[in-house]
């Protein structure tokens, strides 16, 4: 089961979410979205919670991989 926030058309995924899915650490997923910023565009803010883009998140992988090659 896939689960996201779906918010005028576009669908979204917190920290959590995240880290589920690329089994990755919360230090690690912190130090990704310091090195390799995420456009505020793809960021909303609701309540306590940030939440990311899966467009924004797509981006920053293809960087990470790019830059890994």
């Amino acid at each position: 089961m896939k689960m996201y926030y779906l918010i005028e058309d576009r669908k979204f995924l917190d920290n959590y979410m995240i880290r589920e899915r690329l089994n990755i650490s919360k230090s690690l997923f912190q130090h990704l979205t310091k090195k390799y910023k995420i456009e505020d565009k793809e960021i909303l803010r609701v309540q306590n919670k940030t939440l990311y883009s899966i467009y924004g998140i797509v981006e920053v992988l293809k960087k990470v991989v790019n830059e890994s090659e």
